[in-house]
């Protein structure tokens, strides 16, 4: 058995240490990934602030993945935020816009950590995408939710350029009031900010419509101000600032006949870019200017580049559009082979979970099974007891039935000569006294004057002991039982006078409903009181009134 115990104890021991290296082993592997995750999100992040283009999507593939196993809530739309951006830099505008909609259906804007700048962001960039494919109205709902949810995170700045944004969309759709209500308003609110140069860059909105409808007066300053006063100024030579504002010149300045600066503005704009829209723009007007002009050379060296880059303008579009159903079409083939992941995996699930739902039902009937017949054996082998005892009572009554009532009579005389006997070695002993001097003791207690008075007290609802009846007991006692009450004082040291008479009234073999009310105490606290007294006088480990009675009644 020893050797069982100590083999147990070993095996108990190796499992708990088994157990410990493997939490360990999980919580280093989770604090590991946890780590990558954070590493992953602040390159992506720093390379979309700094504008660095993804090339790849295997990084935040992965940080995707860890954010799900061990990141926050938090952590999981930024992976999905980020990973569509690096879609949105691969040409795949379509996995763009469903990993920004899977990263705002991710969060949580009821509660109290949700990054609302955050999703603000993811907002614009959605609706970054659409203007982009000529969604406009699209992306006007995006930048709408995106400037609600900046005035949420109390970014003020975020929350303009939200809003300047919407104009480029109303300019998209003919809206032209609206375009220059929300550019001349967002100009309007940089300006109280004192972001000038920012504030100048959104007349570009106002220009356009200015000088589509012919107002070149008004568009004069405005250009005057968008050259000089905004961020084209600090960022000179950089594509498309530079190019729009050789577009706006080149419009202006065909506007109001200036011929040749409408020439020099246009060779500007074909050095500063190759956009398919300003080349058509500028090979066009120098058509027309050429056509005025009657250089028949010009003429017809222009109309065919005009020719040429109408058909690349066509092709473009067309090669665009393929570009764009083939993202269409592998968004849908990697939907479809995600489908078929989950349902592949739902299917493993399904049949893990209907296994171990098997396995639990084969070893519920089989211990039900083994209860059973276990409970049968036990009911057969008491059955078996009772017949052998049974059998053995009626070999005993038929062996009684044959001795006579002489026989039977001489029995019962030595039973009660033992018995006798056996009292009488009891009392010699010293540490009982004689049973029929502590019957007589009991009984002459019993009888006594003072526990009839209190009986009749009893009948006389709320009167209880007095003075005078305490010390009637005492001298009961001392009469009858010299040694009980002296021997309480030996067991305990002191005892209150309200625990004495608990003591004598209960020696005396009153109830405890009617101690109760001979010693005006409530239920609960003369239980308590006699549990206690248990513990005080006898040591009892478990106090009861049950065994405090036991004591009390063979104390003599």
């Amino acid at each position: 058995m020893q050797k069982i115990s100590i083999k147990s104890c070993l095996g108990c021991l190796a499992g708990f240490f088994a157990v410990s290296l493997l939490l360990v082993l999980a919580a280093c592997t989770t604090r590991e990934d946890t780590q990558r995750l954070e590493r992953l999100l602040a390159e992506a992040d720093s390379m979309n602030r700094h504008y660095v283009p993804f090339t790849t999507d295997s990084a935040m593939l992965q940080a995707v993945a860890l954010a799900d196993r061990h990141g926050t809530n938090t952590d999981r739309v930024r992976a999905r935020y980020l990973l569509g951006c690096a879609y949105r830099d691969m040409g795949e505008a379509p996995q763009a816009l469903d990993l920004f909609h899977q990263a705002t259906d991710l969060a949580d804007t009821t509660r109290a950590d949700c990054d609302f700048l955050l999703l603000s962001k993811i907002h614009g960039q959605a609706g970054d995408l659409f203007l982009r494919q000529g969604l406009a109205r699209n992306a006007l709902k995006e930048y709408k939710t995106g400037e609600r949810l900046a005035w949420l995170a109390k970014d003020t700045l975020t929350a303009i350029l939200a809003y300047g944004q919407m104009s480029n969309c109303y300019f998209e759709i003919f809206d032209f009031d609206s375009t220059l209500i929300v550019s001349n308003s967002t100009r309007r609110l940089l300006l109280e900010h004192g972001d000038t140069m920012i504030a100048n860059t959104f007349l570009a909105q106002s220009l356009s419509v200015l000088l589509s409808e012919g107002k070149y007066e008004e568009a004069a300053p405005l250009l005057r101000m968008y050259e000089f006063h905004s961020e084209v100024a600090t960022k000179q030579g950089l594509y498309p600032q530079f190019s729009l504002l050789y577009y706006y010149k080149a419009l202006y300045a065909l506007g109001v006949k200036s011929q040749d600066s409408a020439r020099y503005y246009i060779n500007r704009l074909l050095e500063s870019g190759s956009d398919l829209t300003y080349l058509n723009l500028a090979y066009s007007s120098l058509l027309d200017i050429y056509i005025s002009a009657n250089k028949i050379d010009s003429i017809k060296k222009y109309a065919d580049l005009y020719t040429l880059i109408t058909d690349s303008i066509a092709r473009c579009r067309e090669q665009n559009r393929l570009q764009e159903m083939q993202s269409l079409y592998n968004y849908q083939r990697h939907q479809e082979l995600a489908e078929k992941r989950r349902q592949m995996i739902l299917k493993r699930n399904l049949l893990i979970l209907g296994l171990v739902l098997f396995t639990i039902f084969v070893c519920t009937l089989a211990y039900a099974l083994f209860q059973r017949s276990r409970n049968r054996k036990n009911v057969i082998d008491q059955l078996a007891f009772q017949y052998e005892s049974l059998k053995r009572n009626f070999i005993e009554i038929q062996r009684l039935k044959d001795i006579n009532n002489v026989q039977l009579n001489d029995i019962i005389e030595d039973k009660q000569r033992a018995i006798n006997e056996l009292r009488l070695r009891l009392a010699a002993t010293g540490k009982l006294r004689d049973l029929t001097e502590i019957e007589t003791i009991n009984r002459k207690i019993r009888t006594s004057e003072i526990n009839r008075l209190l009986h009749i007290k009893l009948q006389q609802p709320g009167i209880t002991i007095t003075t005078s009846d305490h010390n009637d007991l005492i001298k009961l006692f001392e009469d009858l039982l010299p040694t009980f009450v002296p021997r309480l004082y030996e067991l305990c040291g002191t005892i209150r006078r309200e625990e004495l008479d608990i003591c004598l009234l209960e020696r005396l073999g009153f109830t405890p409903k009617e101690m109760e009310c001979l010693l005006g105490l409530k239920k609960t606290t003369l239980s308590s009181e006699r549990a206690r007294l248990a513990v005080k006088l006898f040591m009892e480990d478990t106090p009861s009134t049950k065994s405090f009675h036991s004591h009390i009644m063979n104390l003599l």
